[in-house]
C-alpha cells in the first residue's frame, strides 16, 4: 500500500486532506468570521490530533469540523471577571 494513502500518515498526506476539505474550512472561516489561514491551520492540527487517537478514521473530517467550530465559538466567549472588589 502506498503510505500516502494510509489514513494514519502524518506527513504530506495531512496537507492533501486539508486541501480536500477546503470547502468545509472556507465555510467555517466565513461563518465564524475568522481568517481562512487561521482556520486552515486549526483544522489541520485538530485533524492530526484526532488521527493519532482514532481507531476508525472514516468520520474524522466531520469530527474535526465540529471541534474547530467549538474551539472558535468558545474563543469568542468573553472572559469571566475575577477582579471584583
Amino acid at each position: 500500500m502506498d503510505p500516502s494513502q494510509n489514513s494514519r500518515n502524518n506527513g504530506p498526506g495531512n496537507e492533501r486532506e486539508v486541501t480536500r476539505y477546503s470547502a468545509t474550512i472556507e465555510s467555517l472561516a466565513q461563518s465564524e468570521g475568522i481568517g481562512l489561514e487561521d482556520v486552515r491551520s486549526l483544522y489541520a492540527s485538530v485533524l492530526e490530533k484526532l488521527k493519532r487517537e482514532a481507531v476508525i478514521t472514516d468520520f474524522l473530517p466531520i469530527f474535526a469540523a465540529r471541534k474547530v467550530r467549538e474551539i472558535l465559538r468558545v474563543r469568542d466567549v468573553p472572559p469571566v471577571r475575577t477582579d471584583y472588589p
